[in-house]
């Protein structure tokens, strides 16, 4: 009994390396593909004539314009069930002039820029990851680099520099719905 305890505790074990080591895998690709963002990045500064501008203002309409109508129902509809369910709380206490404050607080500065993020990120990230997958399928990404052409500077910079714009409009458009 004490030998099958001790060798399932060293399967257990073992299982647990393996994943740490996965985990490290995984922050090591992230540390490349961010340095890699900011190797171009330093390019786009460097030389603005050859940044993928169509490429940015493509991502920046799909990524931004596009999320507009959601994020605006959204954050309107979260405003709206916020500020009844307060005013009912409120009411009992007799301070229901607080109502504008506290959804002004709350919405503005916490919730208006989380529902924003999560719903770009959850509209864009998927949108993203079927266009790569799409390109990996079509075999487009083994051209591009039997091209030469960097695909940090072609997928990734684009994307980044479009959300990067894109984000603080959205989230200012969801905090006036």
């Amino acid at each position: 009994a004490g030998r099958q305890q001790g060798g399932r505790q060293a399967e257990e074990v073992d299982r647990l390396g393996v994943k740490v080591l996965h985990a490290l895998g995984h922050g090591k690709h992230l540390l490349e593909l961010v340095g890699q963002l900011v190797i171009d990045l330093g390019s786009v500064v460097r030389a603005p004539r050859r940044a993928p501008w169509r490429d940015i203002s493509g991502h920046l309409y799909r990524m931004g314009a596009t999320a507009m109508p959601i994020t605006a129902i959204v954050g309107f509809l979260i405003g709206v069930v916020l500020a009844y369910l307060m005013s009912l709380q409120l009411r009992q206490f007799g301070a229901e002039s607080f109502i504008v404050n506290i959804l002004g607080i709350s919405l503005i500065r916490e919730l208006g820029p989380m529902l924003a993020a999560i719903l770009v990120a959850g509209r864009s990230g998927s949108a993203i990851t079927a266009q790569i997958g799409v390109m990996r399928v079509t075999e487009e990404l083994d051209a591009m680099r039997v091209m030469g052409i960097s695909h940090g500077q072609r997928l990734v910079l684009p994307r980044v520099i479009a959300l990067a714009i894109a984000m603080p409009l959205v989230i200012l458009w969801t905090d006036a719905m």
